[in-house]
C-alpha cells in the first residue's frame, strides 16, 4: 500500500536508513514538507513494515526502495503520478520499469581517509554568499543561469532546515571553488555541487572541499556518498577518500 506521509513518526524506522536516495528524501522531507501542492511524499508499506519511500518536489522525483519492496505497485504509482525526472538506485530500474537516460558510479567515504591541511581561503559560506557559490557552478556548466532564483531559494531553505551546507574557497569576497553537502538524514550524507573556476584548478582547493564538507556530514556518524557524473571522476574522487559502491540512475519524462 502506498500512502501520502501524514506523520513524520510513522515514517522514522526507513528514514534513519544508511543510504544515499534515503538522504535526499529525509532532507527535502525536512524542507519542504507541508510547504505547499508542489511537494509531495509518500510511504508504501509491504509485508508488515515500510518498504519504500518517494519525494516528489516540482515533479522532480526520488525513489528509496528497500528489498521488501512492492516493485511492481511502485512502478505503476510512479507511472500514473507522472514525473518531470527521477532519481534512483540503478538496480530497482528494472524492476520499477524505469529506462535511465543516465547513470554514473555512487561512492562511499572511506572512514579512515585523513585529508592535506585545508588551504586558509576555504571555509564554510554563509547564506549571503550563497550568490557567489551559485557563479562557480554556473560558470562550471553544473547550473543555468537562468535556474539562479531557483537555486538559492531551494538551499537557502534547505539551510534554515539544517539540511544542507556548502563549502567554498573565497579571493576577496569571491568564492571560486566550492562543495556541498546536498542531503542529510540521521544515519548519512551526500557530497557533491564540486566546481572550480579555471583559472584555480590543478591547486587543491576542489579536493580540500570535498574533505571539508565530508568531514562535517561525518562528524554525526553518517555514512558519506557522493553521487559521481562520470566513471572519469573516480579517480579525483578515489583521491578524497571515496570508493565505488554501487551506482545511480535518473530518467526523463514529460508530466501533466
Amino acid at each position: 500500500m502506498i500512502r501520502l506521509i501524514e506523520n513524520v513518526r510513522d515514517t522514522a524506522p526507513i528514514r534513519g536508513s544508511d543510504n544515499a536516495m534515503c538522504a535526499r528524501v529525509d532532507s527535502l522531507f525536512r524542507t519542504y514538507a507541508g510547504a505547499g501542492c508542489f511537494a509531495e511524499f509518500y510511504i508504501q508499506e509491504n509485508v508488515g513494515g515500510p518498504s519504500a519511500l518517494v519525494a516528489s518536489v516540482d515533479k522532480d522525483v526520488t525513489a528509496f526502495c528497500r528489498e521488501t519492496a512492492d516493485f511492481e505497485e511502485l512502478g505503476r504509482f510512479l507511472a500514473l503520478r507522472g514525473f518531470r525526472s527521477l532519481l534512483c538506485e540503478t538496480r530497482y530500474c528494472g524492476p520499477l520499469g524505469i529506462k535511465a537516460d543516465k547513470t554514473g558510479p555512487l561512492l562511499k567515504r572511506r572512514a579512515a581517509f585523513d585529508f592535506k591541511q585545508v588551504p586558509a581561503a576555504c571555509r564554510q559560506a554563509g547564506r549571503f554568499e550563497l550568490e557567489s557559490v551559485f557563479g562557480v557552478l554556473a560558470a562550471s556548466g553544473m547550473v543555468r543561469p537562468e535556474q539562479k532564483k531557483q537555486w538559492l531559494a531551494d538551499v537557502t531553505a534547505k539551510y534554515i532546515k539544517d539540511a544542507a551546507s556548502v563549502f567554498a574557497a573565497f579571493n576577496g569576497g569571491e568564492a571560486f571553488a566550492c562543495a556541498m553537502i546536498l542531503h542529510t538524514s540521521a544515519a548519512a550524507a551526500v557530497v557533491g555541487a564540486v566546481a572550480t573556476l579555471p583559472e584555480y584548478r590543478g591547486r587543491g582547493f576542489a579536493k580540500a572541499l570535498v574533505g571539508m564538507a565530508s568531514e562535517r556530514a561525518a562528524d554525526r556518524g553518517r555514512s558519506v556518498y557522493l553521487m559521481c557524473e562520470s566513471a572519469d571522476l573516480q579517480q579525483f574522487y578515489s583521491g578524497c577518500g571515496f570508493e565505488p559502491y554501487g551506482f545511480w540512475s535518473s530518467a526523463e519524462r514529460s508530466c501533466d
